[in-house]
């Protein structure tokens, strides 16, 4: 099954986001949703998140919608302002043509394209997939990457999809209709994930988030 994890990004984590999608050595297509210079080159592309900080302005969801309290100083302040979320997709193994599977990138892309316009169709969203190899077992994958736009450009408020565990699962549930809709494999409890890769990377999810 593919994995899906989410974070949410704020002005102090949003350069390492500009990092990930301009210059991460590894990343194979790059392509976009809803972003101004649509069907043009990507001559432009360093400056998707300058279109998008311009979107958050223009909507009012560059600064916080609520105050909260101060543990320290019992004062009220901004709460802390989550600006766009970065989505990764992470492709099984076994499923991607490198190992022998169906998925190209181009179809990765197709993919995670095809789950941008189904569920958040009116986000701003920069894409790339890249190619990840594990340093524990020297397997590589292809994995998604998503910087979806806080700001619905159809209803001019945030993206809200509610917390915790109720919205992962919500994601989860997503992913897995995609990936029957697709023919891709589907976890089997008991069974291991991957035939080829059993242990899932960690020090790559941490670098990214």
């Amino acid at each position: 099954m593919t994995i899906i994890r989410q974070w949410g990004i704020t002005n102090a984590t949003r350069g390492n986001m500009r990092r990930l999608m301009n210059e991460d050595t590894r990343i194979l297509l790059r392509d976009e949703q809803n972003i101004p210079w649509h069907g043009l080159d990507f001559s432009n592309w360093e400056k998707w998140d300058s279109y998008m900080e311009t979107t958050r302005k223009m909507y009012g969801h560059d600064k916080p919608s609520r105050r909260m309290r101060d543990k320290k100083t019992g004062k009220m302040v901004p709460a802390k302002n989550t600006i766009m979320y970065h989505q990764a997709l992470s492709f099984l193994p076994d499923e991607c043509d490198i190992n022998g599977g169906k998925l190209s990138p181009e179809d990765c892309m197709r993919y995670t394209k095809e789950y941008a316009e189904r569920y958040y169709p009116n986000q701003e969203i920069a894409f790339a997939v890249l190619m990840d190899s594990c340093e524990a077992d020297g397997t590589s994958r292809y994995i998604a990457h998503l910087l979806i736009n806080r700001s619905d450009l159809s209803s001019g408020k945030r993206l809200d999809e509610g917390n915790g565990t109720t919205a992962m699962h919500k994601r989860v549930n997503r992913i897995r209709q995609m990936d029957d809709e697709w023919g891709l494999r589907q976890v089997e409890k008991g069974k291991a994930v991957s035939k080829i890769h059993e242990k899932q990377p960690s020090k790559y999810w941490k670098s990214v988030s």
